[in-house]
């Protein structure tokens, strides 16, 4: 039997690198060793007809070609000698698709080799790996979502296990934004199964919460003793940093010389900067007691990348500001392992961690912490 070419599914395989079919032919070794790109539009699905070999010295065999394919077994060898063969074989194979599927797909290293990528979510096998030309934009593009997709990959079985231990509820934390009486407002990022269930529930969709409704971050702060307030947030770290300064700008809190705020709002990429319009209106309506900043890493390198950045964004003395440290666990353990050695008091630093808990910190980066916010600290007169 031939293979389907009217399958539509098959069709999209070929564009789609999370979806594969597996099969592997005769003269493989040409393309791996090829320096020819074959460009996806090129690429074209062949009937088992095509792809039997014709001798004119012999009778066609009964090889069974649709059924190597799928195991991906190679076809016996043919004369080497015979040039016309040989140019034959050199084209079915440039016309033909090397495709494996997208957890056997291997990660080049430096050296042009090939290392086996193991998923937490999938198996792997012995068949051999293959460094194809036409795999590496797949390769390139799975690779680049690897940072953001690590966790959710590696959470998903917990997911789905947690889901089946408590009667198909998927539990998760998740942090207030902004909360009343009646309402609660919550910011995700869409990274894994949960985020994603949550993102696309429409209304009606029943919903657990057990926990604080409220806003804490204003609690930490010793107000009396401070002038400044520094609120630093990466990803979605920014919420419940939305609704403390919104607090802090309210009338309650005005009346009581609430010191003012700056949020620096860290992100990876341009397009994840959120609530920007909400913010510049606040700041327009409070520019005495409110400003921010944000920072796309991917931009502008990390905060404590460089003391250019430091000394961009955090300027104020560091002997009369109260430090809110909230989102990736990384960040948050080198800033306040930075700010205690700079000999900024415990009491002034307050912590909300979300993720990468156990990341090792960079010592460098510790020290160009530090180094920036001592040279801020103003000393206090001694008393008389």
């Amino acid at each position: 039997d031939s293979i389907d070419d009217d399958d539509d599914d098959d069709d999209d395989d070929l564009d789609t690198p999370s979806i594969f079919s597996t099969f592997i032919k005769n003269r493989v070794q040409n393309i791996e060793t090829s320096n020819t790109s074959i460009p996806p539009p090129q690429l074209k699905r062949q009937s088992s007809a095509s792809m039997k070999r014709e001798r004119d010295d012999e009778s066609s065999t009964d090889e069974d070609t649709d059924s190597n394919l799928l195991k991906g077994n190679s076809r016996r060898e043919r004369d080497d000698d015979d040039d016309d063969e040989d140019e034959d074989a050199q084209s079915d194979a440039v016309a033909t698709p090397i495709v494996v599927p997208s957890s056997q797909i291997d990660k080049q290293d430096k050296n042009g080799g090939t290392k086996k990528r193991k998923r937490d979510d999938e198996s792997t096998t012995d068949e051999d790996m293959y460094s194809n030309p036409i795999l590496d934009r797949y390769r390139k593009e799975r690779d680049d979502d690897d940072d953001d997709d690590d966790d959710s990959d590696s959470d998903s079985s917990k997911n789905s296990e947690d889901a089946k231990n408590n009667s198909g509820w998927m539990r998760g934390p998740y942090t207030v934004s902004r909360a009343t009486a009646d309402s609660l407002d919550i910011l995700i990022k869409v990274v894994g199964d949960k985020s994603e269930r949550f993102s696309n529930a429409s209304p009606g969709t029943p919903l657990k919460f057990g926990g604080k409704f409220k806003v804490p971050i204003l609690e930490g702060i010793q107000t009396e003793e401070v002038k400044n307030v520094v609120l630093l947030s990466t990803g979605v770290g920014v919420g419940p940093c939305i609704g403390a300064i919104e607090k802090a700008l309210s009338e309650e809190y005005e009346s009581n010389n609430f010191p003012p705020i700056k949020l620096i709002a860290s992100y990876r990429k341009e397009s994840e900067v959120a609530y920007t319009d909400h913010l510049n209106k606040l700041q327009d309506e409070h520019p005495k007691s409110f400003s921010w900043n944000s920072v796309v890493t991917s931009v502008d390198g990390r905060l404590s990348s460089s003391t250019e950045n430091l000394e961009k964004f955090l300027n104020a003395s560091s002997s009369e500001t109260h430090y809110h440290l909230i989102g990736n666990g990384q960040m948050v353990s080198e800033f306040k392992e930075g700010l205690a050695k700079a000999g900024v008091s415990d009491e002034r630093v307050t912590v909300e961690s979300y993720f990468n808990h156990k990341a090792a910190i960079d010592n460098e980066r510790v020290d160009r912490i530090a180094a920036h916010f001592a040279a801020k600290k103003v000393e206090q007169p001694e008393l008389a």
